[in-house]
This record gives structure tokens, sequence and C-alpha cells, in this order.
């Protein structure tokens, strides 16, 4: 076989690669990757106040909620009456999907808890923050979680690549 013919298999090879990488298989597989790290961050207690910025502590929870939350009989699990990592029945981290839309992930809240409030509404009133509440930005990606995303994706297309035997 010349080495233009195998130049060019090699080519028609990584363009089907590359087409299968950015398929809406591979985005959703990244975005389940993306969505696994924020609702770990945030029930580790820490958040992100902009894209690509490092990752801080959640604010702080004020006494008056803590006691609230001690008398709360419904607290998850995944957490403790003074930790601020945006858990108190753990529905609305639980709800996070990711979803992909013309070649984009999107991480969001969906669905209702048991109280019937839209999770949705309770992710805007804890980013949003009010009067006397501290704003806790948790729908974000951090700079270092950027990192590894891209490092998980390089690595699915890696394995793309080699299955084609490109690489």
């Amino acid at each position: 076989m010349s080495s233009q013919r195998q130049f060019a298999n090699i080519i028609k090879k990584l363009e089907k690669s590359v087409e299968q990488a950015i398929s809406k298989t591979a985005l959703k597989n990244v975005g389940v990757f993306a969505r696994d790290l924020v609702v770990k961050r945030t029930r580790l207690g820490y958040g992100v106040k902009n894209d690509l910025e490092a990752k801080s502590r959640l604010a702080k929870l004020s006494p008056n909620y803590i006691k609230k939350r001690k008398m709360f009989d419904g607290l998850s699990s995944n957490t403790s009456p003074s930790r601020s990592n945006l858990t108190l029945t753990g529905q609305m981290l639980d709800s996070i999907i990711s979803e992909t839309k013309d070649r984009t992930i999107i991480i969001k809240p969906t669905g209702r808890r048991d109280d019937g409030k839209l999770n949705a509404d309770i992710a805007r009133y804890a980013e949003e923050g009010g009067r006397n509440r501290p704003k806790r930005i948790f729908l974000r990606i951090s700079q270092l979680e950027f990192k590894q995303i891209v490092r998980f994706y390089r690595k699915t297309f890696g394995d793309l690549l080699r299955k084609k035997k490109v690489i």
C-alpha cells in the first residue's frame, strides 16, 4: 500500500474518531463526570464563586439555622447540623443532572423536593443569597475541576484513537 493511501486511511480514521469524541455519547460521559465533581465538592462544603477560579469554603451557617437543623428530623446522612454544604435533605444535590445540548454540557438541578419546592428554586435561593443570607455559589466549575475534566476528555479521546489504531 502506498504511503499516500496509508496516510489517507489514517486521516479517515482520525476524522471518524474526532466525530465520535464530540458525539452526544462522549459529551454525556464528560457531563456525568463534571456533575459528579460539582456534587462531591459541594457535599464537602466548597463552592466556586466564578468559573475557572479556585474553590472556596461555602459561607458558614448562622447559629439560628444550626439550631433549626438540629431539630430537623429529615437531616441528610451526608451532613451535620453545623456543616455548610447545601445538604439539608440531600434532595437538591441528588437531583443535579448533566445534559448535552448543541455540543454544550449543562449541569442543573431538576424535579421537586418532597415538600413540593422546585430543586432549581432551592439552588437559585442558595446562589443568590439575600439581605441576611450569604451567597453560596456552587454550580460552577473550578480551575482544578476544569483540568480534571480536560484530562478525562483527553483520556476518552485518546482511547478512541487507540481503538481506531490511529496512534
